[in-house]
């Protein structure tokens, strides 16, 4: 097994913007999953991380 990535493998942000905003728009959990999965790819956050982060903890710049 190769320990190298495939950067063809590697989502890019184009289709991760695509595909959080078509996750943020679903009713119910959408918005709460919609951060979940922006924390995962944008701050390379392990799910239980994600779980146990609070918004206090959270500094996002103005833009």
């Amino acid at each position: 097994m190769s320990e190298e990535v495939d950067p063809a493998c590697v989502p890019n942000p184009t289709p991760v913007a695509r595909l959080l905003a078509a996750v943020g728009k679903q009713r119910g959990r959408g918005p709460h999953l919609e951060a979940f999965f922006g924390c995962m790819y944008y701050a390379a956050m392990r799910p239980a991380e994600v779980i146990h982060l609070r918004i206090s903890q959270c500094r996002l710049s103005c833009r």
